[in-house]
């Protein structure tokens, strides 16, 4: 039994992940959870790296109002049995001899840079969130945090529509009043949509996705708060490619809020981009990175993602570029020059990233809420010395844990060299690790 267990809230790493997974006034909530342990006198302190909610617009004082410490990032790992954030972290950011838990993106055998760390990094514990089981919730756990990613979509979409008509120098610019997403507040965002007029109602909209998925609904809700109208497109039309590159032709501005899985055959192809307006907009919420797609070529077969181009990393100054059926402007020295007859598209990829402060606290509150229960199983394993949960379990020192992800490894070529990590999947207590 431990007397005190020490959680610690880090910074996050990614660059333009706005979030904090444990905002200050969830603290308490999580404290009272976690007495009921069997052990009602372990004592749960909370470490927050120093500034880690600021990008969130929480201060280090309303932290230590609710009784967490503030520290450095070399205080917490020296001290936290368990460390929770957001987004990918590298290796001199990881938790040894504990439990770290976010979003890892390895589950689906991308991101095998990252997997390679936490498996070459000893004594390593990851759960990521995205690969949570939801033992028969009426949501899935993850949908409030996907939520955002949509609304962020959303956002980033109509700053899309007002950087294409001022880089190619056409006028009236709609939404010209519309804030740059990054750094731009919730107040900043409602204040915008107060003046939209008729210029922005007469585009033409879209969000491909379905009815009810997190990602659509959040752009859905969002279009509908703004009081801008919009075409949803779902299977009956994105599984017929001529089909699908008829309608998208109509449109100034088109949100991608699909899910993809690695094989599934692409939404965005050189097919559609080819007959899509001059100066139209792409917000790609749900790319993920696929070397398949370059230059010229597609790949064979073409495979995974959703788009014709490269991952755009988040933070990036070319965040937005421009994107034709053969030529893209990612590489430019000037990623934002219209280049006429080669490229038409606007294009943008969040990867899952709510954008700027606009979102931040609201999808902070999600994150949270989605973590919330399987963070409690683990910190009551560690308090009692028993097994540690399997819910959300991807590498445990040195082992991919998470099946799926051994599946891929089994299966794909590109993968290969991480199958002699396919070992013995055998539950073990966290106190055995130390």
């Amino acid at each position: 039994m431990k007397k005190v267990i020490y959680l610690g809230v880090a910074k996050s790493l990614k660059d333009g992940d706005n979030r904090v997974a444990i905002p200050p006034h969830c603290i308490p909530s999580l404290v009272r959870a976690t007495q009921n342990n069997g052990q009602n006198h372990t004592r749960l302190d909370v470490l927050v790296e120093r500034g880690g909610g600021q990008k969130a617009g929480y201060s280090d004082k309303e932290y230590t109002d609710v009784g967490a410490k503030i520290v450095t990032l070399d205080e917490m790992l020296e001290t936290a049995h368990i460390l929770v954030d957001v987004k990918q972290r590298p290796k001199y950011g990881l938790l040894r001899g504990g439990v770290n838990m976010f979003f890892a993106h390895v589950e689906k055998g991308q991101g095998p840079e990252q997997l390679k760390v936490f498996l070459e990094a000893g004594g390593v514990i990851v759960y990521s969130p995205e690969t949570f089981e939801d033992n028969g919730a009426a949501k899935p756990l993850r949908w409030k945090s996907f939520y955002f990613a949509g609304v962020g979509g959303v956002h980033l979409l109509l700053e899309g529509i007002r950087l294409s008509y001022n880089l190619r120098g056409i006028k009236p610019i709609p939404f010209e009043f519309f804030p740059q997403v990054e750094g731009a507040t919730p107040e900043d965002i409602t204040k915008a949509y107060k003046k939209i007029s008729g210029l922005e109602k007469g585009l033409k909209l879209a969000v491909i996705g379905g009815k009810r998925g997190p990602v659509s609904c959040g752009s859905q809700e969002e279009l509908k708060r703004a009081g801008l109208s919009y075409d949803l497109l779902y299977r009956d039309i994105t599984a017929y490619p001529d089909k699908l590159a008829q309608e998208l032709a109509k449109y100034d501005g088109v949100i991608n809020a699909t899910t993809w899985n690695p094989g599934d055959p692409r939404i965005i192809t050189k097919r559609q981009l080819s007959v899509m307006k001059k100066g139209a907009v792409l917000a790609d919420v749900t790319c993920d990175q696929d070397e398949s797609s370059t230059i010229d070529s597609e790949g064979e077969p073409v495979i995974g993602g959703v788009r014709y181009s490269y991952e755009t990393n988040w933070g990036d100054p070319n965040a937005f570029y421009w994107v034709g059926p053969k030529f893209h402007t990612f590489n430019q020295s000037n990623p934002r020059e219209f280049i006429s007859g080669k490229v038409h598209v606007l294009y943008n990829t969040i990867g899952m990233i709510p954008g700027g402060t606009s979102t931040a606290r609201a999808a902070s509150d999600g994150y949270f809420d989605m973590i919330f229960s399987c963070l409690t199983e683990i910190i009551q394993a560690i308090a009692q010395g028993t097994e540690l949960p399997e819910n959300g379990l991807v590498v445990r020192d040195g082992v991919i844990y998470h099946e799926g992800l051994r599946e891929q490894v089994r299966t794909r070529n590109n993968l290969a060299g991480f199958r002699k990590y396919l070992g013995s999947m055998a539950m073990v207590s966290y106190q055995s690790l130390h």
